[in-house]
């Protein structure tokens, strides 16, 4: 009764009972959000029909009904990076703080989930009493980097590499001693 109600043809059953041998009982077990039931009777597990579990009692038995908190799972879309050492599941009276995800030459800003319009709803925790299944998204910026390539000594020259980050794409340009261009978003960059 601690994580949900048992009603034994709609009363509360407590202790030592005594049933007519025979006769045909309804018995509910009604869990608490994040909980599920297990009925056994001597030793076996029952099945719920559609209004509950009917019993039967044709000797002395033991029933007994437990609660046990749910297994939810938590799916991580990390983009190619690396989730680290966060849970793959949880129950109803976990709270999770949720840690960074890693990507190489990017920073990780947040985690995310999607409303049901498809929106970002941020989301860096969850407390005791979240239940369902969850899908954590990793939202990253890329490190932006502009440095020099020096060649492999054969007589080639160096090339010069340089980045641009437009929104989450990232171009470069190797330029070998020319002039090369790149038009993004209708600007001209030149090296």
């Amino acid at each position: 009764g601690e994580n949900g109600a048992v009603l034994l043809d709609g009363e509360t059953p407590a202790g030592e009972l005594s049933l007519e041998q025979g006769k045909s009982y309804l018995l509910t077990a009604t869990p608490f959000k994040g909980y599920t039931a297990t009925v056994m009777l001597n030793g076996s597990a029952l099945e719920s029909g559609e209004d509950g579990y009917e019993l039967v009692v044709y000797g002395d038995g033991e029933l007994s009904v437990t609660f046990a908190p749910e297994m939810y799972t938590i799916s991580y879309d990390v983009d190619r990076g690396t989730n680290g050492d966060n849970p793959a599941t949880y129950t109803v009276n976990d709270s999770v703080t949720f840690a960074p995800a890693s990507k190489e030459g990017h920073t990780f800003l947040y985690w995310y989930t999607l409303s049901q319009d498809n929106e970002e709803v941020r989301i860096d925790h969850i407390e005791a009493g979240t239940t369902g299944d969850l899908v954590l998204y990793a939202k990253f910026s890329m490190n932006e980097y502009t440095g020099e390539f020096s060649g492999d000594g054969q007589n080639e020259p160096t090339p010069a590499w340089v980045w641009w980050t437009v929104g989450a794409v990232a171009v470069v340009l190797a330029a070998t001693g020319t002039v090369a261009a790149v038009v993004i978003a209708g600007k001209r960059k030149k090296k």
